[in-house]
């Protein structure tokens, strides 16, 4: 322990601290000077014993500060993130793969710093910790993204990082986008040769890990290329050595990303792989990253639909045709008539399984009381899409049913309408329709009165009548828990099926 002195707080000036020393030792002669019984040298040591009294008072009245130090070493904590991706294998120009590596790692001589701890991980497809003798340098993605969470959720034990890698990404986000709140200094050190070299890289496929058997299955291929603008690139669709699908992009500029639709059956029920390729392109600097693996899981399971119609009307036969082509639904349909009666059969064999139920229309009078509990134990259940028809009675059906999103003041009065959006598309899955100008729309009937939306719910779509907006509500959905329920207010939506614009037929799907 070193103790150092840190000086005096004095509330006075100097001089009158020494002006007062000087007095003490003059009264300490003076009070000794009457004393003639005793030696010269018993004589002066009182002086001096009495002198050091009163400079020790005088010390501690002017507070002199005094510091002590504990001097220790703390090692410091150095998160290390390693490249561990086929990538840095790849000779190019000055860079002679992992010859040059392995060379980079045995000069930093992470084993002989003694006063430094380090803490090794291997950036991959994920970022795993890991010691540099089990490095491997065969993952076929790098995430660079996940290498900065791995440092952002490592820093408070840390001081600094080290991230060696090529730069190259191939799976997660822009790692660019990542660096904030890390809070400690990163360092990087980066393998290979900068010079321009001609590549085409994969980047990502998007589309749904999981799909139904015989029915087509969307997916999108994100694809980077470097220096082969103006050239024709082929971009395949594999299943093993199985050419499925092959579409050909053109990029336009030197540093080009462009996406890829593709339209994949799947036709085997199964975990299923597939890949996105692109074959190897003249001067291409590495061919290591024009493949990108996927899977679907494949089931044999379909969405189990009810349509229950207790009105005819043209817009039950639109929304049935739409979900008879749709090969994931399996649609059940029922017509009432009167009674316990309908065209298609019993409505007692329905299955209990069922993940989804549209209503058209509800009478005023005439069901049954086991129909209505059937229907309102479905209700408590089953998400529900309920559309209004020329005889729709929301009273009755709130009533016998389950409350709507919509609040209800007396008669509706039906007149022809406009739609009008109420939201950005990107703010709902259901507005994600096709572009189109809503006017242009033929009309639907809806009302125009008495009808607005609950505070808990959500408004998408209100109506116009007369060019002028009514704010009523025309969709609305709302989900509470685990309970979804969707409100059309509207009818005639078969008409846009009808125009012969294909924009209109497009939308109404």
């Amino acid at each position: 322990m070193d103790f150092i002195f840190q000086g005096f707080q004095a509330p006075l000036p100097l001089w009158i601290y020494i002006l007062v020393l000087v007095g003490t030792l003059f009264i300490s002669w003076w009070s000794y000077s009457n004393v003639k019984k005793i030696g010269t040298l018993y004589y002066y040591s009182l002086i001096v014993l009495r002198s050091s009294v009163f400079f020790i008072l005088l010390l501690l009245l002017i507070n002199p500060f005094i510091k002590s130090e504990n001097t220790y070493f703390d090692p410091a904590n150095i998160l290390v993130l390693l490249d561990n991706t086929e990538s840095t294998k790849i000779d190019k120009r000055n860079y002679k793969g992992l010859e040059s590596y392995k060379r980079l790692l045995k000069e930093l001589s992470f084993n002989e710093e003694n006063n430094v701890n380090f803490q090794f991980y291997k950036v991959g497809n994920q970022t795993r910790p890991t010691d540099i003798d089990s490095l491997t340098f065969d993952e076929d993605q790098t995430n660079l993204t996940a290498g900065l969470e791995t440092i952002r959720s490592n820093q408070n034990e840390a001081n600094a990082a080290l991230f060696i890698s090529d730069g190259i990404y191939t799976k997660g986000k822009n790692p660019i986008y990542e660096t904030e709140n890390i809070d400690i200094p990163v360092f990087t050190i980066g393998l290979g040769d900068t010079t321009f070299q001609k590549d085409v890289l994969v980047s990502s496929v998007s589309t749904n890990s999981k799909g139904y058997l015989n029915s087509t299955h969307k997916l999108v291929a994100s694809i980077n290329t470097k220096g082969y603008e103006g050239n024709a690139i082929p971009v395949e669709l594999k299943k093993g050595n199985q050419v499925l699908s092959k579409k050909v992009i053109t990029p336009e500029i030197r540093n080009s990303s462009q996406e890829v639709s593709f339209d994949l059956l799947l036709e085997e029920e199964g975990l299923q792989q597939y890949e996105i390729h692109v074959s190897p392109l003249p001067e291409e600097w590495t061919s290591a990253n024009n493949t990108h693996h996927f899977t679907v899981d494949v089931q044999d399971a379909k969405q189990q639909m009810l349509s229950i119609a207790f009105e005819v009307h043209p817009d039950v036969r639109f929304v049935r045709s739409l979900l008879l082509k749709d090969e994931n639904a399996d649609l059940v349909n029922r017509t009432w008539l009167k009674g316990n009666d309908f065209v298609e059969g019993d409505f007692s064999e329905v299955s209990d399984s069922l993940d989804l139920v549209i209503i058209h229309g509800y009478p005023q009078t005439g069901l049954p009381g086991n129909l209505k509990g059937r229907m309102k134990t479905i209700a408590d259940e089953v998400p529900l899409i309920i559309t209004a028809t020329p005889q729709f009675n929301p009273q009755q059906f709130e009533q016998d049913i389950v409350d709507l999103p919509v609040s209800i003041a007396g008669p509706w009065n039906y007149r022809p309408i406009s739609l009008i959006d109420e939201t950005e598309a990107a703010e709902h899955p259901i507005t994600e329709l096709p572009a189109i100008p809503y006017d242009e729309l033929p009309n639907l009937v809806g009302p125009i009165q008495n009808i607005s939306t609950l505070s808990y719910a959500r408004m998408l779509f209100s109506s116009q009548y007369q060019n002028k907006p009514t704010q009523n509500p025309v969709i609305v959905p709302h989900e509470l828990g685990n309970k979804r329920q969707l409100f059309v207010a509207g009818y005639n939506w078969y008409r846009l099926q009808q125009d012969q614009n294909p924009e209109t037929q497009a939308f109404a799907t």
